[in-house]
């Protein structure tokens, strides 16, 4: 199951626990925090992480899939 986030608006006229399938507002400040520094510097850690840990097939996989 893929989370979505939708408008507001468009989950209003939805089911009552429509979060439970996957479905959240969204967060109109988000995409600034996504393209902050720390934000990017943390996500930059977790990616070197993940290459130290696995091997180049690891990584096309998880890219491709």
């Amino acid at each position: 199951m893929k989370a979505r986030f939708e408008d507001s608006r468009v989950l209003q006229g939805a089911y009552s626990d429509i979060f439970k399938d996957g479905g959240f507002p969204k967060d109109p400040d988000l995409q600034a925090f996504l393209t902050s520094g720390p934000a990017v510097a943390a996500g930059l850690q977790i990616q070197h992480a993940f290459e130290m840990k696995f091997n180049k097939d690891d990584c096309i996989n998880i890219i491709e899939n």
